[in-house]
Order: C-alpha cells, then sequence, then structure tokens
C-alpha cells in the first residue's frame, strides 16, 4: 500500500481484495483519492459477471464488490449500493456485504437511517441481517433503545414474513428474547380465531402465530428450478435437474419442532418421549429442536397439531390404519396437498422453501465461508443440536432450514424424472407407508459435512427408525379465507341433514336428549360455538329435571347426575376438537367437581368417570386409585367402563407413575379382552396401550 500510496486504481484494487486485516490500512492510504475511490467504487459494483465465469471467478467478483460497497459507505456515496442487497437468485454479493460491513469499519448509523427511507422489502431485511453483525454497544443507548423499539413494531405488525423473522432474529441477537416470548404469548391464534383476523385485516399478514406458540409463514409455491447442476462438485446423481411445479399456496413453521413443543403431544399421544437421558447431550434446551421421533410419529404429530388448532377432522391429511395407529398401512388421504390440516413437507415443497428464490446451492450463495452464519453443521455444532431461530433466516423467514437436523418429509424417496420436458407436477403417490421402504429426509443435520448442507442435498431413511439427527417442521396448504370458506361448506354437507333432523326433534318434543344430538351433531360439523350453546341447553334442562334432589343425598350416577357428567365429557370433546386446551381442562374440572360434591363410593361407574376425569387434569396417582376402585367393586368380568377400557387407563396411569411391571400386567389384561371383543374402538386401546410399552419395556 505504501508503494502505491501515489496510484488510486492500484490501491482501489488493493482494497478491494483485501481481507479483514489488510483492509484498514489500505483504505485509510486510499481516503487521499477519494473522488477517484468513488469513481472506481461505482464502476465495480455494476461490473456485470461474464457468461463463462467459473465459480471461482464469481465468488471472487462478489468479494470485490463487497468490499466496493463497504468503500462507498464509508466515503459517503453509498446511494449506488443499496440495490445490491436486493435478493436475487444469486445473492451470494448480498450475503457478502451482509457480513463484511461491519469488519470492515462500515457505519451502522447509515444503514439505520436508509433502513428507515427504505422501501424495498428485501432490501430491508438485507438491512436487519447487516445489523446484527456490529456490536449494540457500537451504538449510542439513545440510538439503541430507538431502533429497538422499532424493531418491535415490525415484529408485531409488519405483513412481509422475511422481515417479520429478521426482526426476530436481530431482537434476539440484541438479548431481547423474552419481550419476543411475551408478545408471541398475545399473538397465538387457533384456526377460528385466525381465519376470523385474516377477513378483518385490509392487507392479512403473510405470517401467525398458532395455539401452540410456532411461527408460520405463508408464500406461493409456484414453479422452481429442483435439483442440482453437475457443476456443484458435491452432487449426487440422485439431484437430477428438472422443472417442478406445485402451484399452491403454503404456511410452513419458520422452525423445526422444539424439546417443548413436542413434549405436550408426547404427554397425549404415548410417543417417543421428550425427557431421556440419553438426548440431553443432544438436546440441552428446551428450545432446541427434538430429535429421534419415527416418521410415523411425526405424520401423527401433524394430526395431533391439526385437532389441537380446531381445524375440521376432515381436513386432516392423514389415515392411520386399520388399528387407527400411526404405523405401516397408514396413508395420506388422497391428494391431501388440497386439505388444509397440518402435515409434512413434500420433498419439492421442501426445497422450494429452503431455496426461497435462489437458485445456487445454499439459500444466501454458494460460499463455505459463510456457512457457520446460517447453519450448524459439522465446522461449528460442537456435537449436539442448538436453539433454533439462532443463526440467519432465509428471506421466506425460516431458521435452520439448512443445517441442525435432517427433517422428514412426506415423500417416499426414489429417481428425480429424467425424461420429461414440461414442468413435473408435485402431485406424489398416496399408497399405503410401508416399514420397508425408504422416505425423504433433508436438510443435512449437525455432525454432517459442509458438502451436504445445501438446498438439493437428499437423503432417506426408514419411517420406523431413530436417530438423533432427525427431526421434522410442519407445513400446511393454507387457502384464503373465502375459499376456505367454500371447501369447508362443501365438506360439511354430509352433517346439514342430520342437524335437520335434530333441530325438526327438538321442535317437536323440546327434551335434553334432542338438543344433545343437536348439539353432537354441530361438534361434528366444527360449528363449535352452537355446538356449545346445546350443551348448555342440555346441562339446564337436566339441572332442572334434578332440582334439589341433588343437594340431598348422592343421586344414582346411572340417573341425572351420570347424565350431566356425560354432557360435560362431550363439552370437553368439543373444546379439543376446537384446540382449546385451557377450556378443555377446565371442563374436566368441572366434571371432577360435580362427582367429588356427592360422591357414590359403592358404584363402579362413579369410580370409572371420575377416574378418567382425574387423569385429564393431571391428578394421575388419584386415577389410578379411582380405577383400580371400579375393579375392586365390579369384578374383572366386565371388560369396559363408559369412556374406555379401565385397563387401558391403567395402563397410562402406571406408565407415568413409573411402574412399569404392573403396567404390562394391566396391558395383558387389556389384550385378553380384545381377543374377546375385537372392536375398532378396543384394537385402537390396545395398540395406543402397546406404544405407551414399548418405550418403556
Amino acid at each position: 500500500a505504501d508503494y502505491l500510496s501515489e496510484d488510486a486504481d492500484g490501491l482501489f484494487d488493493l482494497a478491494a481484495d483485501a481481507d479483514q486485516k489488510q483492509f484498514p490500512f489500505i483504505f485509510e492510504k486510499l481516503t487521499a483519492h477519494e473522488v477517484r475511490a468513488i469513481a472506481l467504487g461505482n464502476a465495480e459494483i455494476t461490473r456485470a459477471v461474464p457468461e463463462d465465469a467459473t465459480e471461482e471467478g464469481r465468488e471472487a467478483l462478489a468479494l470485490r464488490q463487497a468490499n466496493a460497497a463497504v468503500i462507498l459507505l464509508r466515503m459517503e456515496s453509498a446511494d449506488q449500493i443499496w440495490p445490491l442487497l436486493r435478493h436475487t437468485p444469486d445473492p451470494r454479493v448480498r450475503s457478502y456485504i451482509i457480513h463484511r460491513m461491519s469488519p470492515l469499519g462500515g457505519d451502522p448509523n447509515a444503514i439505520i437511517a436508509h433502513y428507515h427511507q427504505e422501501t424495498d422489502l428485501t432490501i430491508k431485511r438485507a438491512l436487519l441481517l447487516c445489523l446484527g453483525e456490529f456490536d449494540q454497544s457500537k451504538l449510542p443507548e439513545q440510538d439503541r433503545t430507538s431502533l429497538i423499539d422499532t424493531l418491535f413494531s415490525v415484529y408485531q405488525t409488519d405483513p412481509d414474513p422475511g422481515l417479520h423473522s429478521a426482526a426476530e432474529w436481530l431482537l434476539r441477537k440484541w438479548e431481547q428474547g423474552e419481550q419476543i416470548a411475551a408478545i408471541d404469548k398475545t399473538l397465538r391464534q387457533n384456526e377460528r380465531q385466525l381465519r376470523e383476523s385474516e377477513d378483518s385485516q385490509d392487507s392479512p399478514r403473510q405470517w401467525y402465530i398458532n395455539g401452540q406458540g410456532q411461527t408460520f409463514v405463508i408464500f406461493d409455491a409456484s414453479e422452481f428450478q429442483m435439483g442440482s447442476p453437475e457443476s456443484v462438485a458435491s452432487r449426487s446423481p440422485m439431484e437430477y435437474m428438472h422443472q417442478r411445479q406445485i402451484g399452491r399456496r403454503l404456511a410452513i413453521s419458520t422452525k423445526e419442532v422444539t424439546k417443548a413443543q413436542w413434549r405436550i403431544f408426547d404427554m397425549s399421544a404415548f410417543v417417543w418421549a421428550a425427557d431421556q437421558k440419553q438426548l440431553f447431550p443432544y438436546v440441552r434446551t428446551e428450545d432446541s429442536p427434538m430429535i429421534g421421533m419415527t416418521w410415523y410419529e411425526a405424520a401423527e404429530y401433524c394430526n395431533w397439531l391439526s385437532k389441537q388448532e380446531g381445524i375440521p377432522m376432515d381436513q386432516w391429511c392423514y389415515q392411520p390404519h386399520e388399528e387407527l395407529v400411526y404405523a405401516a398401512g397408514m396413508k395420506a388421504k388422497a391428494r391431501f396437498w388440497e386439505l388444509t390440516g397440518y402435515r409434512l413437507p413434500t420433498e419439492a415443497e421442501w426445497e422450494f422453501a429452503c431455496r426461497a428464490g435462489a437458485t445456487c446451492s445454499r439459500y444466501y450463495g454458494q460460499s463455505e465461508t459463510l456457512l457457520p452464519q446460517y447453519a450448524w453443521y459439522q465446522a461449528n455444532d460442537e456435537g449436539h443440536t442448538w436453539p433454533v431461530g439462532s443463526l440467519k433466516p432465509n428471506d421466506f423467514g425460516l431458521f435452520d432450514i439448512q443445517g441442525n437436523l435432517s427433517e422428514w418429509c412426506y415423500d417416499a424417496y426414489g429417481d428425480y424424472p429424467s425424461d420429461s420436458a414440461e414442468p413435473v407436477d408435485d402431485a406424489p403417490k398416496t399408497v399405503a407407508v410401508e416399514d420397508s421402504v425408504r422416505r425423504v429426509l433433508r436438510g443435512g443435520p449437525y455432525g454432517y459435512p459442509a458438502r451436504n448442507i445445501r438446498a438439493a442435498f437428499r437423503n432417506y431413511s426408514l419411517p420406523v427408525n431413530r436417530t438423533y439427527k432427525y427431526g421434522f417442521r410442519p407445513v400446511r396448504t393454507y387457502h384464503s379465507y373465502a375459499v376456505a370458506r367454500l371447501q369447508r361448506a362443501h365438506a360439511l354437507t354430509q352433517f346439514d341433514e342430520a342437524i335437520q333432523q335434530h333441530r325438526e326433534s327438538i321442535e317437536e318434543l323440546p327434551i335434553a336428549g334432542a338438543h344433545y344430538g343437536l348439539a353432537k351433531a354441530l361438534r361434528k360439523a366444527g360449528r363449535f360455538d352452537e355446538a356449545r350453546v346445546q350443551h348448555q341447553i342440555v346441562i339446564q334442562l337436566l339441572s332442572e329435571k334434578v332440582g334439589d334432589e341433588i343437594l340431598q343425598k348422592p343421586a344414582s350416577l346411572d340417573g341425572v347426575r351420570f347424565s350431566i357428567a356425560q354432557v360435560y365429557m362431550s363439552l370437553a370433546r368439543l373444546e379439543s376438537d376446537a384446540g382449546d386446551r385451557e377450556a378443555e381442562t377446565a371442563v374436566w374440572e368441572r366434571v371432577v367437581d360435580l362427582l367429588e360434591k356427592k360422591p357414590d363410593p359403592e358404584n363402579p361407574v362413579y369410580w370409572g368417570v371420575i377416574g378418567q376425569g382425574l387423569y385429564r387434569i393431571g391428578r394421575v396417582g388419584e386415577s389410578r386409585q379411582a380405577m383400580e376402585k371400579t375393579i375392586t367393586l365390579r369384578g374383572e368380568t366386565e371388560p369396559t367402563i363408559r369412556g374406555g377400557p379401565r385397563w387401558w387407563y391403567l395402563t397410562m396411569a402406571l406408565r407415568q407413575l413409573g411402574e412399569s411391571e404392573k403396567a404390562w400386567q394391566y396391558y395383558d389384561r387389556l389384550v385378553e379382552e380384545v381377543e374377546a371383543n375385537p372392536s375398532e374402538a378396543m384394537l385402537r386401546y390396545r395398540s395406543e396401550a402397546a406404544e405407551i410399552l414399548g418405550e418403556n419395556p
């Protein structure tokens, strides 16, 4: 630099090619030639990539243009650099600028000032990611506080999903995670609330937070180039490049399902448990992704999530097999991609979401140098998963879509089409799933080398396999509110006749039984508000029938009081279908309260019903005692109690209490009863109990 101190062009070339250590010294010399340096800088950032450029040549030019952008910013001549931050199919220049502004001495205040003026959303996303590379101590406290307030406003109200996630990442980077969690609680919506809010907004947000606290981003998945070119050194022949047409709007989780989220599921579904000692070395925090679930369990979670959110059952995407369990023989419904329930992404949907419009091997560009800023993998993972959302998102707003875990996809693994000149429709087969047929995994997990952390990289495993590198993120087809209403109206036609018949019965004879029939029909149709009203009418009519008698003596539960409890149990199921867990628990608490006020200790039905309620509200030990009381009173010849086999409830309770040996004894009794009464319901109970004990034999 000293030798070239009078040579502006030579100094500029040195600065454009400089690394982080060299740049400050060369730039200091270059400031003596500011006018010429600005001219050279503007010329450099507008240079086109030669058509015959090699991959190395493209990378070298991108680095030079990033350095030139910093030179222009530091010389207060940045007007021409901001368009370089617009997202393009090859975003490598943009990404290098994001990561070079801070170490090469760029001014964060200039970035903040331009953020407030900029209208291009993709540039605004990049500016926020760029600010995250600066130590917040470099900003005056007043400026930092003002910016954080702006970021919180963006996070809560801006409709753009990419900007929402960029703001989230920057806020977490600046230690605002607790405030984000508090805001998320206020933004949670189940399906009904989501659709109502969408219908009331002039410009609906293209993201939402569901009742479980998971953020989903919404975008249109169209035609794209799937696979990788032969020029990629680590390319597999199974990544054959072709055009794929998806043609639907998707909502996909911004993060992989976490340990905390999976625990809620495993407590109710008896699947792979979240809290296992052998998992702790690999999943160290509640917000790290859950690992080790099978493909079947991931599919079951998706149906469970649909139920929790209040999505009607006819829109759920997976059908368990004939024994009503999620295992070999289950399958996706025909044309499941037209339904609105949660599901696993198709392989094409996953790659489209990962690329976020990029055509190069990674969504930020090609460079392995920048990979640790975007993905947890062999070079930076330290042998375990990391909290979701810690690294930068892609332009759709997705975190950890590369690295951290390999993510289950719906598809069976197979060759890409190689002989089609037309785009291939994304319409996977929906045949029954087999244990011996491999399913697709995408993303590349921790522990894998950089060559496998690419958008086109494909992996596979059998659906029964568990490894500590597998996880998933749910997706759904997201119709507009108007389309969803039309589809739902068509699907519910089957319930209209039953509802009308019940209404006519009420007109003829307005008794509790007629209202109860209408309540159940409305629940099945997903008309939850109307169903709640009918349940309350039934409870009122039955309560009037009992009158003061219930206060004087413990009325038989085979009579009116049991009927009231039964209606409350139906109401609890309604709240479960509606996805309101708090309301469901509150109803079960009402059942228990109703029965505990006037116990009927010699009635086995009493103990069976209250045992269910106690289990549902978390009083597991008392639930076990109640179930055992039914056996003592009724003997061991009656296979079921109202609401399900008592052996099944005892198996659940004992499993949670850690008494595995006795749980197995009750399971054996359940198997005997199923053999004597092999109904569909009893087969389901047996399969669920077997799955419970399969994890803790």
